[in-house]
């Protein structure tokens, strides 16, 4: 009886042992299994992550190399205005200092040009002075019979068709009355190249010194000293914008 009791326990023992052990082994098993599985799991999260952070990396590089391009075409944008603004502000004080240059030429040409007129009128007033002053009047009187011969001459050598048509009278200007001998030359000489008769009015003027002045209406020859000395003084005065100042 006793035998068979401790026959009993020894199996019970060893069934609980056994029983024991295949748990332990069913836990250890299921604990590995679920460790490889954890393991996986951190494997495929270790990669995701590795994954995730490579593709963060090229991310961040291609933002941080966008970002470079943009600040260099940034950069260069403004280097570009910079120069089209440099260009267009010496551009414009070109065209500023191009219009003050052009106006000064203006204001001096124009001030040559008074200050030439000033002295032809003042060379002209000169000229006629010293012919009054430094002539005698038979001198004078010379120069305008001779002046007035010229004149003559110069009506001798004009074309009929240049002069006005039905004109019946012209007007004599000189210092003094002209002589009868002079007179009848005018009035044949005019009668002929006008095609009719033509009377001749006299206008005395003393400003002349000297010469004679035919107006037929609007058609003019002009001898007078006064005209001789003008396109004497235009003459000498051709060279004159050769001057400087």
């Amino acid at each position: 009886m006793g035998t068979q009791l401790i026959i009993i326990q020894i199996v019970t023992f060893i069934a609980i042992l056994i029983a024991l052990r295949f748990f332990y082994a069913r836990s250890v098993n299921t604990a590995l299994r679920r460790l490889q599985s954890l393991q996986r799991e951190n494997e495929i999260i270790e990669e995701k992550l590795k994954t995730g952070l490579v593709k963060a990396e090229e991310e961040a590089t291609a933002r941080v190399e966008k970002a470079k391009q943009e600040a260099k075409r940034v950069t260069d944008e403004a280097v570009n205005i910079g120069k089209i603004l440099q260009k267009n502000q010496e551009d414009k004080g070109q065209i500023e200092a191009d219009k003050i240059i052009n106006e000064s030429k203006e204001r001096v040409d124009k001030l040559k040009n008074k200050l030439f007129l000033k002295f032809d009128h003042q060379a002209l007033r000169y000229a006629l002075e010293i012919v009054r002053l430094t002539f005698s009047s038979h001198a004078q009187d010379t120069l305008h019979h001779s002046l007035i011969d010229e004149v003559i001459e110069i009506i001798k050598g004009i074309d009929k068709e240049r002069f006005p048509i039905e004109i019946e009278q012209a007007k004599a200007i000189t210092i003094r009355a002209l002589t009868e001998q002079q007179k009848d030359c005018l009035n044949t000489m005019l009668s002929e190249k006008l095609g009719q008769k033509i009377a001749i009015e006299q206008v005395i003027d003393e400003a002349m010194i000297g010469g004679l002045i035919i107006e037929i209406g609007s058609f003019i020859i002009d001898g007078s000293l006064h005209n001789k000395f003008s396109k004497a003084v235009q003459q000498l005065g051709q060279d004159k914008q050769n001057l400087t100042f």
